[in-house]
């Protein structure tokens, strides 16, 4: 009872807030689109009439500027005058720009963008990109832009000849209203570079957190990038939590573009990016000063191509050696050499078992063998008119170990058991591993047609083939995919189910071959084998659909079908079935008041249909989205979930969650949030602070999130959170033996604290 009072008691002082805030007036110079639109004043053409010519202009001087615009007369100018302020327009620094990051930490949530991007976005908005000089590449490094709306810029520049205004951009035939809306965030028109950027140019960033998981400790990251013209240098240095400082990770880059006749050179830490992940992509790590987990997501969709410095807190899949790019007509050229220690479990003989999955450095693992790899890729852009953004790419690296791979179960499990898992057995063994691949895009008007073959040497191949149709009403994408067992390749990461080779397989954490030794040291072995970060073997398609909108007050956000099978391991005596899993998903808004609107989610997924231990699980969501006034957001989220399997087991889950966001100023703007959540063995998750929680068990939480831009060139952003959780059984703790007897610990209570400062410095 005493949580409900707490929750009751944080609405009325969210709701409090909000009066003291109701006489602000906007910001209309630096006002976005929907901040315009709730004024409540204008039409929907109005506003985005009135919001383009400020763009255009660069602010207004005054409010008597907007009668330029046709349809805005005298009475509505006056009905403006009391709501709105006029301020000079904003030329921050990207990372100190407000709505900059704002739209940044949005497209991790929703892309999951590797921190290279993150850059790259920071530095257009203190360098914006000329729409006029950009290739595909270029503008396809821009998140969530469609190649279709790509392809029609690009066309219309080549038909009509430059763009000068934004108005002529949202002419531009083909071009989504949508592509319209994501390209003028990070385009200009002309080269327009801003006086300090022909300066040197210091960004240091540093986080610091503190978790009392477990027991207290502590991560600190420092990252300072140099630029200067076409220069730039990198460092980055982080301890985890568990580690010592002299194990800490170091990284450093130096990159030089348009130098020795070559477009980009990169020197240190680099990653790179090539066709759809089949064969090569090390760019997709989750890790942003803004997520702490360096992950790997294979459910993404959209790939990123090209070259850049690594400056990642990733520790496994990053190459260190020398990286050139080069454009000449309609060829781009990458080749690379890397040499690098990596972490790896050992066998008794010296041999490598396989990689060791872990951002926390352990001796026992750490640079326990040598890899170099050297590769090229040559891409070609289709020189045929109507058909720009296309292309026909082939691609191939090489890597040699200093030791041999033997991956041998008997390391594994101390009875010397050989675990008869054709996912494990196919690994790759020897001492040379060579990948080969060939990929295509062909686009037409809004249609799209992309593919990808990869194939390793003496083992297996993997193959994807989609189709895409963007409009103004809405995404449509479908896509196949066919990864082989055999096809081992620790740097593929093409879209899947996810990204632990061994998940739903005899060697995952929740079979009953785990940790057979409580007290052995291959327990640490077996788990970061079994949550390898590598692609799983699998075969299905996707269907996807998004942003299809019926009326102004309803629309799908998105809605996805994906079936897929693998084979799984049933007995020595049994051949591998294959194993059939869907996963269907659809959410809707309905915004009745522009102010206002609220989204209805569910997701439906049965694993394992025709074996065994299938399973179903159904979550349905109910969030309501409040925009209260020009400077406050208030959420609230709702969220059951339920598990059944074929034994008759039945797991489920509730959570009440409530984000309040305010912004007092430009400069200054904070989070609050707190969560309530009951569960019966069922984990159940949400995001405080663009990071995702998982809950279990039964519990409470709240946070508090505070961003202070003390001036255009220093951000400080401290963030504080509680965590309170009560457990019935422990299934986190569940030790299994290979003859299925179990021990189960007692009764446990979590309090969890987690305090995070961040400093963004440019100087």
């Amino acid at each position: 009872m005493k949580k409900i009072y707490i929750f009751i008691s944080f609405l009325i002082l969210i709701f409090q807030a909000l009066n003291i805030s109701a006489q602000t007036k906007l910001d209309i110079n630096n006002a976005t689109l929907k901040e315009i639109q709730a004024l409540k004043i204008f039409t929907t053409k109005q506003s985005e009439e009135i919001y383009n010519f400020i763009l255009e202009k660069g602010g207004l001087q005054n409010i008597y500027e907007l009668s330029a615009i046709p349809n805005i007369d005298a009475k509505l100018i006056n009905e403006l005058k009391d709501k709105i302020t006029i301020y000079p327009k904003k030329t921050d620094a990207a990372e100190y720009s407000y709505n900059v990051m704002q739209t940044i930490k949005n497209l991790i949530d929703e892309e999951n963008l590797p921190i290279n991007i993150v850059d790259y976005l920071e530095d257009l908005a203190v360098n914006p990109l000329n729409i006029n000089k950009a290739d595909f590449n270029d503008l396809a490094m821009i998140p969530n832009l469609p190649p279709q709306d790509i392809a029609a810029v690009l066309r219309h520049i080549k038909k009509n000849g430059e763009i000068k205004s934004m108005r002529q951009l949202s002419g531009a035939r083909d071009l989504s209203s949508f592509g319209y809306r994501t390209l003028k965030n990070y385009i200009t028109f002309s080269d327009q570079i801003r006086a300090e950027y022909t300066k040197p140019s210091f960004i240091y960033k540093q986080k610091f957190l503190i978790d009392t998981v477990d027991e207290p400790s502590y991560r600190l990251m420092h990252r300072l990038r140099i630029n200067y013209k076409n220069y730039q240098f990198g460092i980055l240095n982080e301890k985890d939590r568990s580690e010592r400082l002299d194990d800490s990770l170091l990284k450093y880059s130096i990159e030089l573009k348009n130098i020795f006749n070559l477009d980009k050179i990169i020197l240190g830490h680099f990653k790179i990016s090539q066709g759809w992940g089949l064969a090569l992509d090390t760019t997709d790590g989750m890790e942003t000063e803004y997520k702490e987990d360096s992950l790997f997501s294979t459910r993404q969709l959209r790939r990123i191509n090209g070259l850049f410095s690594d400056l990642t807190t990733t520790e496994l899949f990053s190459f260190h050696g020398l990286a050139l790019q080069k454009k000449y007509n309609n060829f781009t050229i990458y080749t690379y050499y890397s040499s690098d220690k990596k972490d790896g479990i050992l066998n008794a003989d010296g041999s490598v078992n396989y990689y060791y999955y872990s951002n926390t450095r352990d001796k026992n693992y750490y640079n326990n063998f040598r890899e170099d790899v050297v590769g090229g890729y040559l891409k070609y852009q289709l020189p045929i008119d109507g058909l720009e953004g296309s292309h026909i790419a082939i691609g191939g690296y090489r890597m040699e170990y200093d030791k041999e791979f033997r991956p041998d179960t008997i390391t594994l499990f101390p009875n010397n058991t050989m675990v008869p898992d054709p996912d494990y057995l196919k690994l790759f063994r020897g001492k040379t591993r060579i990948i080969q691949n060939a990929d295509f895009q062909l686009i037409w008007r809004r249609f799209g047609l992309f593919g990808e073959i990869a194939h390793l040497a003496r083992g297996g191949s993997a193959h994807n083939l989609g189709g895409r149709y963007d409009s103004n009403n809405g995404n449509y994408l479908i896509l196949w995919r066919n990864y082989n067992t055999s096809y081992d390749n620790p740097y593929a990461r093409g879209f899947g189910e996810g990204y632990g080779r061994f998940d739903a397989t005899i060697l995952s954490y929740d079979y009953k071959y785990r940790m057979i030794d409580l007290n052995g040291d291959n327990i640490t072995d077996y788990y970061n084998l079994s949550n390898s970060q590598t692609m799983k073997s699998e075969c299905g398609y996707y269907l996807q659909a998004q942003q299809i909108r019926f009326s102004r007050f309803f629309r799908i956000t998105q809605m996805y079908y994906d079936n897929w099978d693998y084979y799984r391991y049933v007995s020595s005596t049994n051949s591998a079935p294959r194993v059939n899993n869907d996963r269907m998903q659809g959410e809707i808004e309905i915004q009745p008041f522009l102010n206002f609107a609220f989204r209805l989610k569910h997701k439906l997924q049965r694993k394992n249909k025709n074996h065994e231990t299938k399973s179903t699980t159904n979550e349905s969501t109910i969030r309501f989205i409040n925009r209260l006034t020009e400077v406050s957001d208030l959420n609230i989220e709702y969220k059951y979930a339920k598990n059944e399997n074929i034994t008759g087991g039945k797991t489920d889950g509730n959570l009440y969650s409530v984000d309040f966001d305010y912004k007092f100023s430009s400069k200054f703007s904070m989070k609050t949030g707190i969560g309530l959540w009951k569960t019966d063995g069922m984990s159940m998750w949400n995001i405080d602070d663009d990071k995702i929680d998982f809950m279990d068990g039964n519990g409470f939480k709240y946070y508090l999130a505070m961003t202070n831009y003390l001036s255009d060139n220093l951000q400080l952003k401290f963030f504080f959170k509680q965590k309170f959780t009560d457990n019935e059984l422990s299934t986190r703790y569940t030790y299994k033996y290979i003859d299925g007897g179990q021990i189960r610990i007692l009764d446990y209570a979590d309090n969890n604290t987690i305090i995070k400062t961040y400093i963004n410095w440019r100087f």
